[in-house]
């Protein structure tokens, strides 16, 4: 069976699996004893899993759904009495993943956490995410006046969803690292120099504007841990020329311009309204008064 995806080949011939050199880097013996373990204790999980990881093996922009899903499943293993956790939003081809994970989607178009959290769960979790962070490549490094991306699984983390449209970007951040910090990744990502703090919302949670003082707090100061969501504004879109009516749908009916112009005799010949009567009421009027007058007989009486 061969199967495309994204212009990277996967043959499949009984058991051997023959993969493209840069999902090869990403497989390790780590990994693949963690998934041995896994088979052990449930193998239909394990095979659920190998399905949800070859819908992102090799695509190009999953690095980060990948990272973000093992950070889930860390915090849910190490806070199991945690109500809410921020719902997921990740590419499209983790959708299967998710759900081999206990994983439902939400009215809101994002990925919460839906299984129960029973021990023996919870050790197939723990195992997930270990497999998870072995097959995440190495993080990003610092450029451009950026700092180092923080390791998968580090304490004091917070994951940073950042909403541009139709353009969804995440990062990793420290909870002691700044708005600033937020702010030139920002500006790095979505190509935009001037990017200001104004253009800047947080919806996750929700919190006031950010205001120019905001830029020097932490993260965790603001409210925005162990993760947040930012929504920035696209100038192209809020720039753009209103759309213009439509002619055809301003055009009066016939039937209306009919009606208004009969309205306005009615109203001119309507006494309450100020107008003249009716020509219909002063006919009426004179024809009563003609028979209650008393009337001249055709014969004079005798004297």
């Amino acid at each position: 069976e061969a199967e495309f995806r994204r212009g990277k080949r996967c043959v499949v011939r009984g058991t051997e699996i023959r993969r493209s050199r840069s999902s090869t880097a990403t497989m390790s013996k780590k990994y693949a004893a963690i998934l041995a373990t896994l088979r052990s204790l449930n193998s239909r999980a394990e095979a659920e899993f190998r399905r949800g990881m070859a819908e992102v093996d090799g695509v190009d922009g999953c690095e980060g759904a990948v990272a973000q899903i093992a950070e889930r499943l860390r915090g849910i293993v190490e806070m199991p009495a945690r109500g809410y956790w921020p719902p997921l939003r990740v590419c499209p081809e983790a959708r299967r993943l998710l759900a081999a994970l206990g994983f439902a989607e939400t009215p809101g178009g994002g990925f919460s956490y839906a299984g129960d959290k029973r021990p023996a769960t919870l050790a197939l979790l723990d195992l997930a995410a270990r497999a998870l962070e072995a097959f995440v490549p190495s993080p990003r490094r610092a450029s451009d006046g950026l700092k180092a991306e923080p390791d998968v699984g580090s304490a004091g983390t917070t994951t940073v969803v950042a909403v541009r449209g139709r353009r969804v970007e995440r990062r990793r951040f420290f909870s002691s690292d700044s708005l600033a910090d937020v702010l030139t990744w920002l500006r790095a990502a979505f190509d935009v120099a001037d990017l200001d703090l104004k253009d800047v919302q947080a919806t996750d949670p929700r919190r006031p504007v950010f205001e120019a003082a905001d830029a020097r707090r932490s993260l965790q100061a603001l409210g925005l841990w162990p993760g947040c969501e930012l929504q920035v504004e696209d100038r192209r879109q809020s720039t753009a020329k209103p759309r213009q009516p439509d002619r055809a749908a301003t055009k009066p009916k016939p039937s209306d311009v009919f009606k208004a112009i009969a309205g306005r005799f009615d109203a001119a010949d309507d006494p309450s309204r100020g107008g003249r009567p009716a020509l219909k009421s002063r006919d009426a009027a004179a024809r009563r008064a003609s028979r209650d007058a008393p009337r001249r007989p055709l014969v004079p009486a005798p004297a």
